[in-house]
């Protein structure tokens, strides 16, 4: 990637992310539809509601365990010639979920969650800013990477 792909590149992220807060990557509980996807429980368990019984050592009659919703949802990713979400790039490759919160009133309270997919370069973008070291070095030295 040259000094003007990558200028581009992230152009087209900025662009794309502008206006969102809490910009994250990997799945959560917090996400329905992570939670569909998981095939775990949306929310928090409230007994009253569920109408179950407590049969002791954290476990309900309905299948709840008690801290369960404490482990975290593992998002491997996959493999996908959909373009990504974030830079538009139409290369095939892994996805991987990201969120952000569409603010209300200038508040991330009572917003909206996006939920959606991106590629590696994008995961790596978001949580750092950059791309990876590798790629950077080589942008920064004018030595783009072959093909």
């Amino acid at each position: 990637m040259t000094k003007a792909e990558y200028a581009a590149y992230v152009e087209r992220v900025e662009t794309y992310l502008k206006g969102l807060e809490a910009v994250s990557t990997g799945a959560t509980r917090g996400c329905e539809e992570c939670c569909s996807d998981f095939g775990v429980r949306f929310g928090e368990h409230d007994p009253e509601e569920c109408g179950c019984d407590y049969l002791g050592n954290g476990s309900w009659d309905c299948g709840h365990v008690d801290g369960e919703d404490e482990e975290p949802l593992n998002d491997e990713g996959g493999f996908s010639w959909s373009p990504c979400e974030v830079c538009d790039s139409s290369l095939g490759g892994n996805r991987y979920t990201w969120h952000a919160i569409i603010p209300k009133d200038g508040d991330v309270k009572g917003g909206t969650m996006v939920h959606g997919t991106c590629c590696e370069d994008c995961v790596y973008f978001i949580n750092y800013g950059k791309l990876d070291d590798s790629t950077m070095w080589d942008i920064e030295h004018d030595q783009p990477k072959d093909e």
